[in-house]
């Protein structure tokens, strides 16, 4: 009797001991398929931070190479819009879903340039006061208006339509401080506010 009550026993233990053991194994696998589901979500989320149509707005490439991207559309004479945002920000999301499809039915090109992957080129755009995200309109080198995130509908559209029509209206962009003297001197009318 004394056997069978410790066989007994001993086979409970055995039985406790796969029934942890299998709750144990149960608990791993579902701990390293949460891991890898995560990894493969952040993968896919930074992978398709930027909607395919929107791709060839990126600043990508070597440093270098954006640094150049960016004073060339800085610096443009007639004004160009440049997108500010930071992966995996929400802000960014929500705006990236109001800023391009707008930019795209007025045929306005709004270039990207992702602040978390190029901190060293930050300073280049003067982006003191701005928090991000933000889409920043810049003509001959000067930071001349910009639009942050959380703003109704409307002021996004407002916002475009004011420099876009501002460019139709002086498609040779503003003149700057060089010919506005030489107008000056040479007697041609010119704006009020520029005298």
């Amino acid at each position: 009797m004394m056997k069978s009550k410790l066989s007994k026993k001993n086979s409970n233990r055995l039985r406790y001991k796969i029934w942890l053991s299998c709750i144990g194994i149960i608990v791993i696998l579902v701990v390293i398929t949460l891991i890898v589901f995560d990894l493969i979500d952040n993968k896919s989320l930074q992978a398709g931070d930027i909607p395919e149509e929107w791709k060839e707005y990126e600043l990508t490439g070597k440093e270098n190479k954006i640094r150049a991207a960016l004073i060339s559309l800085m610096g443009s004479p007639t004004g160009e819009f440049i997108y500010v945002y930071e992966s995996g920000c929400d802000a960014c999301e929500e705006m990236d879903s109001i800023i391009f499809p707008l930019a795209e039915q007025q045929n306005i090109t709004v270039s990207r340039f992702n602040a978390s992957q190029n901190k060293d080129l930050l300073p280049l755009l003067d982006l003191d006061n701005i928090s991000l995200p933000a889409t920043i309109y810049y003509s001959r080198g000067y930071k001349i208006g910009w639009i942050g995130s959380n703003e109704e509908d409307q002021y996004y559209k407002d916002f475009f339509d004011h420099f876009h029509h501002h460019y139709e209206k002086h498609p040779e962009g503003e003149p700057d401080y060089q010919e506005i003297e030489n107008m000056k001197q040479e007697g041609d009318h010119i704006h009020p506010n520029s005298q």
